[in-house]
């Protein structure tokens, strides 16, 4: 099957010498790879619109649903948080916005929660020596002692009591 592809021109080729006029096997074997490459060319610049699309769109969506969630976390880190409750805040699913938050800071929400309540136990435990380790594992939204400690540990390397010691 032998496909052509016309087209006209605004400069008339009567005046052409007869070799520029008349098609050759070349002329149309040069016609088909121009035209495939441009056909290429075409499918390219239409992928990179795509891309560029799909950057501005994720990049909307990632900020509609990390920012939120970094605001709520910041105020309301001391009192229970669920993945449910962010997503009633962000308006997608949980498995989503996880995802998303996910890629943005390379851990979950919840685990983001986590590690804030503990760095801002240890602004605690440093401005506030005196308060008992439950007042500080309580004031950041740990109402667990145990886990509190095991968490801390976990993240510093340390007990409370043992990083309290080292100050």
């Amino acid at each position: 099957m032998a496909y052509a592809i016309t087209y006209s021109s605004p400069v008339s080729s009567q005046n052409w010498p007869p070799s520029l006029t008349k098609p050759t096997l070349n002329s149309k074997k040069n016609d088909i790879i121009a035209t495939l490459r441009q056909s290429s060319e075409l499918y390219r610049f239409i992928m990179l619109l795509k891309q560029a699309d799909d950057y501005v769109t994720n990049g909307y969506q990632t900020e509609q649903i990390v920012a939120p969630i970094l605001t709520y976390i910041s105020k309301h880190f001391d009192t229970a948080i669920t993945n449910q409750q962010l997503a009633a805040l962000t308006g997608y699913s949980v498995a989503y916005q996880n995802r998303v938050f996910k890629s943005s800071y390379g851990q979950t929400p919840l685990k983001y929660l986590t590690d804030y309540r503990l760095q801002r136990a240890k602004m605690l435990l440093t401005i506030h020596p005196d308060w008992q380790i439950q007042r500080v594992g309580n004031s950041v939204g740990f109402n667990d002692i145990s886990r509190f400690i095991h968490e801390f540990k976990r993240y510093y390397r340390l007990t409370p009591n043992q990083f309290r010691k080292l100050m």
